[in-house]
This record gives structure tokens, sequence and C-alpha cells, in this order.
């Protein structure tokens, strides 16, 4: 009589659970400790709770400890079950025994996958019961046990199964883990490269946009994936994908498998056609990194540090994928490879650059534009998106002729005064078209400020223009001056009264120049306007030094004193040539300010009002001032205009 030959052999499965029993208890103990252990600590004294103690989900208990395991326990696994391919005596000896490479690989495989299922399994009961024991109902606002488990089990199958690909591909372990760690990166990393030095190619590319504004960024990795699942769970079609890629990993493993040259143990790279895409990817990616690096430590964008960081990049990506792939420092490389990637490298960037004329000169037309986004950088919110959305056609104009006069002019020219422009246009054929550029703002100051005095450009900027006046119910000020602070000063005594300093207000905003806006100058302080039926709704404005009208206004009216600093607040003012030390004393700095022979010391009140109006807080002018308060406090800053300060040390000296 034949006897029965079980697929599954006992001492082999015994053998596994001696070298990977350990991670799965790790495991669930860890999910024990960090799911219904903490919650039972938490919950157990739940008088403590009120309504702001809520949390997301589940994954909101210890969620560093969940994610460390999500991350580092399935990879694990797979090292470990695995490590018998590389270590030359244990896969002699489970080479040799009689079973086949398919049945082998699924003793190795399913015991991963029972280690890692059972103790979220065991945790999901456990937590079934605390969660009818404490009635956790109420202190969640996703309590899906469900997902919990199904994510638990699609995540961790997914990486156990990369890891388990990632073997295959090597034979050393510390490689293995490494190249892991890559492929759950490549896909997001890749991007970020890219897109990042696309800006150095392409001119007006918006990389800052494709990097921020893109919400699918994070599902590119595994990894980046794990960062909002607090507050943004696993879909059910995301947990369907997980698993699929997980089975399709496995499948590929096992093809591999059958396919590896057993005695290639201690290779990094098996099989010899996965080598140089090993060599060249690395080069390709440290390449990108080289430039990203030098582009981001050289301010000016310059294309030779640029240049400089692809070489530097390339030369150590490379014979650090030698070192790897040769096991030793003493590397003989290969230049002949490493001048045709060069070669390569160098001809696809000429014909990007040539073929980027199109992209980068390319401005619609006015009639084909609905509206535009207008602003010095890109918002991520959709309120402050409407905000800058331009519609009327002067505006839409003014915009589409200051683009059309950056993209002729010449790229390389030196940024003496750098304005950065983010620009959107909204198509009729419902597309959009997406720039970013930083210019040198005197050579389109005359477009710009065809813009900027544009009566829909003052309204998005300036909400005070849109409000009613019997909308408001008090005006606040907030003083910039660090030593004259005023706050919740109420000029709305009267409704007359209020309708009046709006008015001024309203005027000063309306009459605002170009240069009003770009003024160094620094503001009186910020102008807080609180609207009525709604506490939690304010509109901020800066209280610039042309609001002439309102100033005067304020001044007639007695409230100047009360709301911003004045000469009467100032005991005097020096004035210096010397450079101002932010690192000194200022007290000590003082006392050598004050013994300088050269020092103009200004005690006249017109003067000193003349100080506090040409005051910036930069300190790299040729005339500096320090102003010493009555109270004995001390502030530092210098002149916007080298004219008024020699004016105003001629007076003095008189």
């Amino acid at each position: 009589m034949q006897s029965k030959t079980s697929l599954f052999k006992k001492e082999l499965l015994i053998q596994n659970f001696r070298s990977v029993g350990w991670v799965g208890l790790t495991f669930l103990i860890g999910l024990i400790l960090s799911v219904p252990m903490e919650i039972a600590v938490l919950f157990s004294g739940r008088e403590n709770y009120n309504e702001e103690n809520i949390y997301e989900s589940l994954f909101s208990i210890a969620q560093e400890l969940q994610l460390l395991m999500l991350i580092v326990i399935p990879v694990l696994m797979s090292i470990f079950l695995f490590r018998f391919l590389h270590v030359k005596q244990s896969s002699d000896f489970l080479h040799s025994l009689p079973i086949n490479r398919k049945m082998l690989f699924w003793h190795h495989w399913l015991t991963g996958v029972v280690f890692l299922i059972v103790p979220v399994m065991i945790t999901s009961l456990i937590l079934a019961v605390l969660i009818q024991v404490f009635d956790l109902s109420s202190y969640f606002r996703d309590l899906n046990l469900v997902r919990w488990f199904c994510t638990y089990l699609a995540y961790t199958l997914l990486l156990f199964a990369i890891g388990t690909f990632s073997a295959m591909l090597t034979g050393i372990s510390t490689i293995q883990a490494v190249l892991t760690l890559i492929i759950l990166l490549f896909p997001f990393g890749v991007y970020q490269l890219i897109v990042y030095n696309l800006q150095y190619i392409l001119f007006g590319f918006p990389s800052g946009y494709y990097l921020n504004n893109n919400l699918w960024i994070e599902f590119f990795s595994p990894l980046t994936r794990l960062i909002s699942l607090e507050f943004q769970p696993f879909s059910w079609w995301e947990i369907a994908v997980y698993l699929l890629l997980a089975a399709l990993f496995c499948c590929i493993s096992l093809l591999l498998y059958t396919r590896r040259p057993v005695e290639y143990v201690s290779q990094a790279v098996i099989y010899w056609k996965l080598k140089p895409v090993f060599k060249y990817g690395a080069t390709f990616c440290t390449m990108l990194l080289g430039g990203m690096y030098f582009g981001i430590i050289d301010y000016s964008g310059s294309l030779l540090w640029i240049c400089t960081g692809y070489v530097v990049g390339t030369l150590i990506g490379y014979f650090i994928a030698e070192m790897i792939l040769q096991q030793t420092w003493r590397i003989k490389p290969n230049f002949k490879g490493l001048f045709i990637y060069s070669i390569t490298v160098i001809l696809v960037f000429i014909l990007t650059s040539s073929g980027a004329g199109g992209y980068e000169k390319k401005v619609p037309r006015v009639a084909e534009i609905q509206s535009v986004f207008f602003s010095n950088y890109w918002y991520y919110e959709d309120k402050m998106i409407k905000k800058f959305i331009y519609q009327e056609p002067e505006i839409i104009e003014a915009i589409q002729k200051l683009h059309t006069e950056i993209v002729a002019e010449n790229r390389s020219k030196d940024v003496s005064e750098p304005e950065s422009l983010f620009i959107v246009y909204y198509l009729k054929n419902g597309s959009k078209s997406i720039r970013q550029y930083e210019v040198d703002r005197k050579s389109f100051e005359r477009y710009l400020k065809e813009i900027y005095e544009s009566k829909e450009y003052k309204k998005a900027n300036y909400e005070v223009l849109d409000v009613n006046d019997q909308d408001v119910e008090q005006i606040v000020f907030h003083s910039n001056y660090s030593s004259y602070y005023v706050e919740k000063v109420d000029i709305a005594t009267n409704s007359d009264q209020l309708a009046k300093a709006l008015k001024a207000l309203k005027n000063d905003i309306e009459n605002l120049t170009y240069e009003d806006m770009i003024d160094e100058r620094k503001d009186w302080g910020e102008i807080e306007i609180i609207l009525k039926n709604n506490k939690n709704k304010q509109i901020f404005i800066p209280w610039k030094k042309s609001f002439k009208e309102f100033d005067e206004w304020m001044k007639n009216n007695g409230m100047v004193k009360n709301a911003r600093v004045t000469a009467d607040d100032v005991q005097y003012v020096l004035i210096t040539e010397n450079n101002i030390n932010h690192d000194l004393d200022y007290k000590n700095m003082l006392k050598e300010i004050e013994q300088d022979p050269q020092t103009v010391k200004i005690v006249d009140k017109q003067l000193i009002e003349q100080c506090l109006q040409d005051e910036t807080e930069s300190t790299s002018g040729k005339n500096n001032m320090f102003i010493v308060y009555k109270n004995g406090d001390y502030e530092v800053g210098s002149f916007a205009h080298p004219e008024i300060a020699e004016s105003i040390k001629k007076q003095a000296k008189k």
C-alpha cells in the first residue's frame, strides 16, 4: 500500500519557527502593548477625559510604536526567513534536501505570512473585547476595527513580499534590507528628484507646485503613505491594491528563486543583467541628488554650480555602486561604461533643453484665458487660492503682458532685487498652464506697477475694501515696535467716527502706488478690523507709513499716541556709520556709539519723527540708527533713504 506524502515538512516548519518565531512573538507583544494595553490604561480612568480627547482612529493610539512595527517587523521577517539564501552552509544544506524549490519557497513564505497575520488577529480580538467593555465609540471619530485589521494585513504582507523579492536579488542580508528600502522609496524619491531638477532645465517650471500641491505624492510609496495614516486611514481600494501587489511580488519572487544560481552566495547582486541597472540607477539618483544639493546651497541658481553638483553626484554614486558590486574599496572601475553613461546623460540634457523652447516660451493668448491666479507664491487652501484668482480683463491682460516679457528676457540675467511670481492660467478649454519665476523687480517694474495698482489686485490683498462700515465692531492696533505695544484701542466710539476712520483707511489703500506697496520702511504695525456677529473673523492690514490720510485722521482725533509710537515716546536717536553687531549687548554697544565722535545725536522732536518715518529694520545701510526710548528700552534700525539721513544729520549739527 502506497504511503501518503504530506505537502508540508514538519521538520522544516519547526526549523522556521526557531528562526523567526521570536519575530512573530515580538510583533504580538508590541501590538498588545501599543494598542490594547494603551487603551486599557487610558480609558480605565475615563473621568479625566472630555470632548477634546477624541482620537482620529485606532492608529492614533501609540502611533510611533505602531508605525515602527509596521515598517520593521515585516522586513525583519523576510530577512531572517530567507537568510539561508545568503549563508553558504545553510543554502547547501536546504538545497540538498529531497524537496523542490517551489515547496521550499512556499514553506518559508507561508511561515512568514502566518507569523504576521496571527498577532494581528489576536490583537483584533482583544480590541473587540475592549471596545465593548469601555464603549469606545464616543472617543474615536473612526472606530473601525475591521479596517484596522485589513490595513495591518495588507501593509505587512506587502512589505514582507517586497523584502522577499529583495532577498532573491542579492546574496547579502544587509543589501537585502537596503534594497527593500530603496524599492519602497524609489517611486517617491525619483519623482521628487526629477521634479526638483527640472526647474534647472526648464525655465518657469513650478517644481514647488508639483512637490507640495500633488496630493498623490504620499501614495507613491508605502512608507510616505504612513505619514497621514492617523487622519486618513486606508481606503478599501488601497487595501485591495496592496494585497494585489503583495501577490505580484510573491509570484515574481518565486519565479526568480526557481532560476537563482545556488552557488551565488555573498554576491551583492545575483543576476548579472541587473548589475548595470543597479550601478547606473544608483549613479543617476546620486547625480540628481548632487544637482539638487548644489542648487539649494547656491541661492543664485548658477548653472556652473548645478553642473558641478551633477558631476560630483555622478562620481560618488558610480564609485559607491562599484564598491558594493565588487565588495571592496579597491575597485577597478569600468571607465568605458562611465563615459557612455555621461555622454548619454549629456545628450538627454541637450535634447531636453533644446526641446524646451516650446514649454518655456508658451504664453496663453488673452482670448484663451478664463481667469488667472497671480501671487508671490502658491497657497494650499482653496479659500486663499480663490482670493488671488483674477477675472477682470484688464488685470488678465496685464499679467499676460508681464509673462510675455519674462519669457522674452535673458534667463541668465542677474537678479539684484528678486521677485517671486506664481502664475496659473485657467483656460477656457478646462486646462491649466502653471509657471513659477524668480525675476528682477526693477526689470519688470512697469508691468508689475500696472498689476499692483489695479483695483482687483488691491481688493484681493486688502479685504477691508469690501467691508461695510456697519459690519465693523472694533479697530485694534498692534505695534511693530517691540518697545511700544498697544492693543485693543477702541476708536469706534460711535458709528460716525468708525465710518470716517474706515473711509480714510480705504482711501489710502485705493491711492497706494506700486512704490508704496514695495516700500522697505518698517510699518507702524498692524490694524485689526474685528467684525460684528463674528468674533472669529478678523481682517489684518499693515499700517504703512504711506497711509497719510488715516494717519492725519488719527492725529486730528488725538489717537495717534495711543495707537503707534511717536517722537514723544523717544528720548533721543543716535545716527552712526558703525556696523551694528546684534550678537552684542545693546547697552554696552550704546556706550561705544555715544562715545564715537562721528555719532550724531538727535533730540529734536521733528527730526526724531523723521527718523521714525524713514526707519527700516535692516541694519546693513551706511547710516544706522539707535533709538533710545524714554522707558529705557532700545531699538536698532537704519534709513530707507540715505539722502534723508544726511539731511537730518545736517539739521542736527546746526
